[in-house]
């Protein structure tokens, strides 16, 4: 998919490059399906052709033989197969939605059908017994119906992640085109123009806000990187995970972010290849978080050297990987709340990335715990996660 995914274009029965080449998504169908996820075909889940009989040649090729001349006849092409895109991911949730309903429907009809059987089993029974047992049952009726309305909060609140993931991605799309490529060309050319007209004065005049410019450009896409990687449809799917090759990317994502805030990253990993059986994202989601925590518990305490270290260990089948900052530590919060959501210190933040760590580790069959200051002077987190190899 990789290689052939995406819709390919076809005229008079030939092949035109470079629609649906590795790379080139003519249809937009990332920046559809990052806007709208679900049921939405992308470059990296589906393979598609549009043949085009143009016997009147109102498409004309470039000179160079990359694609079309984007002409009106080619926009309606375009717009013709986008709009095709969008009647089919219509149909794919419609289909998804009446199956969910029917699902819905199915487990209530189900668990009311359960219920009653049980009620009648219990009228069955002794006048003792059956007190008893009607006190019992309301008691795990309510328990179950505190459980259920505990559940539907959790899953609001990943309703609201979800939507702030799904803007991110959009404007994380947006961002790394044209925005960012203007914003480069610009300086470039603010940089050219500077030399060649204050020539030994540029230095002084201009060097250092053009630098610091750049730097903001860099860390800008890392950011649409960043969040575009850990939205891939690809790391949702269980497989082998290489947990020192996961940090390592992570980190090569990140470092030029980290670099622009004057931030030194020091790993210690230990020796071996630890791997588990999970998906990518969910450990990614882990020291992203993690990640993003120390970052602003650096910025908060306002140090002026800045330290980050990821240090890994093996014991027997178990990798522990600890987290450390030289940032604030935990403070006006206790050890217990800081997992829950909504709870946070920091003036910005959402109180939702250690939310997600606890669970991403507890899905995972692992443990994670916080030291208030550990080995950098700022907050230590610990997390254990069971291994299949090393």
């Amino acid at each position: 998919m990789n290689e052939f995914g995406g819709v390919h274009l076809y005229e008079n029965g030939l092949r035109v490059n470079p629609y649906g080449n590795q790379g080139n998504d003519w249809l937009d169908m990332n920046l559809s399906r990052a806007r709208s996820p679900e049921e939405r075909p992308s470059t990296n889940t589906s393979i598609g052709i549009t043949r085009i009989k143009d016997s009147k040649g109102l498409l004309q090729q470039k000179t160079d033989r990359s694609g079309f001349i984007e002409n009106e006849v080619f926009h309606e092409i375009k717009t013709f197969c986008q709009d095709a895109m969008d009647w089919m991911a219509r149909k794919r949730l419609e289909i998804a939605e009446r199956k969910r309903a029917a699902d819905r429907a199915r487990t209530s009809s189900e668990s009311n059908v359960s219920k009653e059987k049980v009620k009648e089993q219990i009228s069955k029974l002794r006048t003792n017994e059956r007190i008893e047992m009607e006190k019992v049952f309301v008691n795990y009726d309510k328990a179950r119906e505190s459980e259920v309305k505990s559940l539907r909060a959790e899953v609001q609140l990943y309703r609201t992640l979800s939507t702030a993931g799904i803007t991110a991605a959009t404007f994380s799309h947006e961002s790394r085109g044209n925005p960012l490529k203007v914003i480069g060309q610009a300086i470039a050319a603010i940089e050219r123009r500077g030399k060649k007209g204050l020539g030994d004065n540029y230095d002084s005049v201009l060097s250092k806000p053009v630098q610091m410019i750049n730097k903001a450009v860099k860390s800008l896409a890392v950011l649409g990187t960043a969040t575009l990687k850990l939205i891939s449809s690809q790391k949702r799917r269980i497989s082998r995970v290489e947990v020192h090759s996961v940090i390592n990317s992570i980190i090569e994502t990140f470092e030029p972010f980290l670099k622009g805030r004057d931030i030194e990253l020091s790993i210690d990993l230990s020796n071996g290849n630890p791997y588990l059986r999970s998906t990518e994202a969910a450990l990614e989601s882990i020291i992203t978080n993690l990640l993003n925590n120390s970052v602003v518990a650096i910025e908060n305490a306002n140090a002026k050297s800045r330290h980050i270290n990821i240090k890994t260990e093996i014991q027997e089948n178990i990798i522990i990987i600890t987290v450390s900052d030289n940032g604030t530590g935990i403070k006006g919060i206790s050890l217990k709340e800081i997992w829950l959501p909504g709870q946070t210190t920091s003036p910005n933040g959402t109180g939702l990335g250690l939310t997600i760590v606890r669970d991403s580790v507890l899905d995972l069959g692992g443990n994670v715990r916080a030291n208030r200051q550990g080995l950098l002077g700022g907050a230590d987190i610990i997390v254990e996660l069971p291994i299949i190899g090393k």
